[in-house]
């Protein structure tokens, strides 16, 4: 799936853009807020319908390295 960042939820974008130019910059520290925020909008947006499941494990995947598969086994043993 090819993600349109312009599309999303502007918290989204903004998350993503500042994690996408922290990565850039190399500035690990901002690069770990971002992807606490991007978590965050991911699921934020996901609850409250602005973007659908499928698309929030598409971003899940991209920008914080998550795997559905593992992440539901893993939430399931737990």
């Amino acid at each position: 799936m090819d993600i349109e960042i312009k599309t999303l939820p502007m918290h989204l974008q903004v998350s993503i853009s500042g994690f996408i130019k922290a990565k850039e910059d190399k500035d690990d520290i901002l690069e770990a807020m971002y992807w606490g925020e991007i978590y965050g909008s991911i699921n934020s947006a996901e609850v409250d319908r602005e973007i659908s499941s499928e698309l929030a494990w598409t971003l899940r995947e991209k920008y914080l390295g998550m795997v559905k598969e593992q992440w539901l086994t893993l939430v399931t043993v737990i």
